[in-house]
């Protein structure tokens, strides 16, 4: 417990940057998280014929999507490190800021971690005006259980979150959300592993929108 305010004092804050900055607008009765697993092919059609009472969260390369401007997601998460560092990516992370800044004429939260070691500048890339860059706590809490509740409640630390919908998931119950539902989210750490002939581990990591070409690890 000493630790973890140890570490959020000097790597982080105290400040509850998801609750302070609210809602875009006023919430519906659902959050609706879109994966972007292979099912959300299936699953985007109906939801854009009939949205219902949800409000929307996307993640990831959603903005790439033309039906982004069609469904209008309030919210919006990037939490994978390659979003705010350099990596092989770098150049389809750069379009993805590039669309999403061009695309958006509507309201938006966008989530972002607080860590940011490089000290990316969010702003620069997306200047557009109607976008809220908001930070998310990813500093990991082991202690006592009661304070843990206390602390994940107040938006602070973290309880190890292995995906990014997962973290949609945290932020949208600490924005009052009473009931989430989630599509396209059927990965696995199992899936699509497989071995190429080569005798080599590779991944298939498939994802609505490609068709899961295998890589190697």
């Amino acid at each position: 417990t000493a630790f973890y305010f140890a570490v959020m004092a000097v790597k982080e804050n105290f400040r509850n940057y998801v609750g302070r900055a609210g809602t875009p607008g006023t919430p519906r009765g659902t959050m609706a998280i879109l994966g972007n697993g292979p099912s959300l092919a299936a699953e985007l059609p109906e939801l854009l014929r009939d949205p219902g009472d949800r409000d929307f969260m996307a993640v990831n390369y959603f903005a790439l999507d033309e039906r982004f401007t069609l469904l209008r997601p309030s919210y919006y998460v990037l939490s994978d490190p390659m979003f705010f560092r350099d990596s092989p990516l770098r150049d389809r992370v750069a379009e993805l800021y590039r669309v999403m800044n061009e695309r958006v004429a509507w309201p938006m939260a966008l989530y972002v971690q607080y860590y940011n070691p490089e000290r990316f500048d969010y702003r620069a890339a997306l200047p557009n005006p109607l976008i809220r860059i908001v930070p998310f706590h990813t500093t990991l809490f082991r202690g006592f259980r009661s304070l843990e509740f206390r602390l994940f409640r107040r938006g602070l630390g973290s309880a190890n979150f292995g995906t990014v919908v997962q973290v949609g998931e945290y932020i949208a119950l600490l924005l009052g959300y009473l009931r989430v539902e989630l599509y396209g989210v059927d990965h696995t750490l199992l899936e699509g592993l497989c071995v190429d002939g080569r005798n080599r581990l590779c991944r298939a990591d498939r994802h609505y929108y490609d068709d899961g070409t295998a890589r190697e690890p």
